[in-house]
């Protein structure tokens, strides 16, 4: 397959070939008069570096936003140790567990499923997250949870 195709001819007779090939004429750096012009490079690539920019900014606004500084009482923390263990999210969410345990262990696979979606949606319907802490010992939502 030709990744490259020579073309020659008249200004008109190439910009014709080119648009047969879906290349858009009006973004060719060839001129009437036989000279090039990068004009449209420059300013596709001023286009491109504002839109990583703004993809950047994005990026680091969603990370920012995924940090929560101090966990509410509704919060789930993950970990082993007596801060998760003794933290009042965790104790509601380990009386839903014990509540559902029951039919949990008499159900399918699917039913299991269902049950374990059930108590997460209750944590979140009352405003709690799952929270993990990272290695800055920032605490971040889980959003697999």
């Amino acid at each position: 397959r030709n990744r490259v195709r020579p073309m020659f001819g008249t200004f008109e007779e190439i910009n014709f070939r080119l648009s047969t090939y879906g290349v858009p004429v009006e973004d060719s750096p060839c001129r009437p008069d036989g000279s090039f012009s990068i004009d449209n490079h420059v300013e596709w690539l001023k286009a491109r570096h504002s839109e990583e920019e703004q993809w950047e900014e994005k990026t680091l606004l969603e990370n920012v936003k995924d940090q929560v500084v101090i966990p509410k009482k509704v919060d789930v923390l993950f970990g082993k140790n007596a801060k998760a263990r003794d933290h009042p999210g965790n104790m509601r969410a380990h009386l839903l567990v014990e509540e559902f345990h029951e039919e949990y262990e008499e159900a399918g696979k699917t039913k299991k499923t269902e049950i374990s979606n059930r108590i997460i949606k209750e944590i979140h319907d009352i405003g709690g997250k799952f929270l993990k802490q990272g290695g800055n010992n920032e605490w971040v939502e889980v959003r697999d949870a």
